[in-house]
């Protein structure tokens, strides 16, 4: 599943209370860092909010991996949605309480820095504020949280926002977002905010053909609960009944997964699961299951950025933290200029961990806990992923590679 630019949390706090009749409605689009590549990050966003129970995110498609997500949250009732399919899949917030919180940079400090409240942020805090030069017509706000800095562009006669950036602690510019649309007084349109008829909802997380969405969202939290042997079954005939397994992309962390989980899960006899399903993918499976009963693959041996990603399988089918110290043994090549391949494994390895550690708590507390450890390139490599954000890392390999061209050795 595509992460999303901004931040959704549906927390159990309450906080300040909103008006549950007005709706807010924001669209904006990433200005920096441009990826030439990805055209997805730089194309227009829209987010709907009422008061603190109620959430619309709209993304933009993204052709290159089929995926048009729609994701709504209504009380508790969450429905993230793939638009190109019409598939979808419904969690169940258990409480207490219910809110939906639009963070615009996905950082722990600025959880409460949201689209639609953000002079409700500035106004809790200590600011300097001045006009642009070359136009007096835009105030410009700056508020200082923790090492973070965050830039509001306001245009004065709107009194709406035009741009927000946020700069790291060396004053570098980590990422830049420019309104489009802003209205906070909106009457409220509930349908925007109901279950969305004609799609596929795949609720029960055990049944035979999952969707990809689905797989993707039960293969990455399977560690929280890796001794699930029933949704584990599901899972096996999830990859097989669908399409996942024939990405050219998919092998490896599917092997990394599956070999993970079924050595977790001795008691099962996994064999005769994976013959008796019906269609592609047993071929991986059964691998996987060598992997499980007689170690890791030979692929293993050698440093490249997929062996990022079957570390990075292993941890979610486990949650065994070895596998992330494998991978954040890969940062030690950070400085490597020939082999394209193990600065590729460093950069992947900086990016993934980057992009985890703002998705699950469990990750983002290891990586804290290994820079109190950690000493030389690797601590400073965890402290630098720390403060950026993936598409920031992204772009920095991508001109590392363009700097150095002419001097990789390409492997034989």
């Amino acid at each position: 599943m595509k992460m999303l630019i901004i931040a959704i949390f549906m927390l159990s706090i309450v906080t300040t209370t909103y008006s549950n009749d007005r709706m807010t409605k924001v669209v904006f689009k990433q200005v920096y860092p441009k990826i030439q590549s990805d055209g997805f990050s730089q194309m227009p966003m829209t987010i709907y909010t009422c008061g603190r129970n109620m959430g619309r995110v709209e993304e933009p498609p993204d052709s290159s991996i089929k995926l048009h997500q729609l994701i709504i949250y209504n009380n508790g009732h969450s429905w993230m949605i793939n638009l190109f399919d019409s598939t979808g899949i419904y969690i169940k917030d258990p409480g207490p309480s219910f809110n939906f919180y639009a963070t615009i940079f996905p950082v722990d400090s600025l959880l409460h820095f949201e689209f639609g409240r953000e002079q409700a942020f500035f106004a809790e805090r200590e600011i300097k504020q001045h006009t642009q030069r070359e136009d007096v017509d835009v105030l410009i706000q700056e508020a200082r949280v923790s090492e973070y800095t965050i830039l509001l562009y306001t245009n004065t006669k709107t009194e709406k926002p035009s741009k927000v950036e946020l700069y790291d602690s060396q004053r570098q510019l980590q990422t830049a977002y420019e309104y489009l649309e802003y209205s906070t007084d909106l009457s409220l349109n509930e349908s925007l905010f109901n279950k969305p008829t004609g799609i596929k909802f795949n609720e029960q997380p055990d049944l035979e053909e999952m969707s990809e969405q689905e797989l993707s969202y039960h293969i990455h939290n399977f560690y929280k609960n890796p001794h699930d042997t029933k949704l584990l079954t599901q899972l096996v005939k999830g990859v097989t009944l669908g399409k996942i397994l024939q990405a050219e992309n998919a092998k490896v962390p599917m092997i990394g997964f599956f070999c993970g989980a079924f050595k977790n899960n001795p008691d099962v006899d996994w064999k005769v699961i994976i013959e008796s399903s019906e269609l592609s993918g047993r071929e991986v499976l059964l691998e996987a299951l060598h992997c499980a009963e007689n170690g890791d693959p030979e692929f293993t041996n050698d440093i490249s950025p997929a062996l990022n990603d079957f570390y990075w399988s292993k941890y979610f089918a486990t949650g065994d933290t070895d596998n992330l110290l494998q991978i954040i043994e890969h940062l030690s090549f950070s400085e490597e200029r020939r082999d394209p391949y193990f600065f590729l494994a460093a950069g992947s390895a900086k990016w993934s961990l980057s992009s985890n550690i703002k998705e699950h708590e469990e990750i983002q507390a290891f990586v804290e806990n290994q820079i109190k450890k950690q000493t030389g390139v690797i601590l400073r490599e965890l402290k630098d992923l720390m403060k950026k954000s993936p598409e920031v890392i992204q772009q920095e390999m991508i001109d590392t590679m363009k700097q150095n061209q002419g001097n990789w050795e390409v492997r034989k």
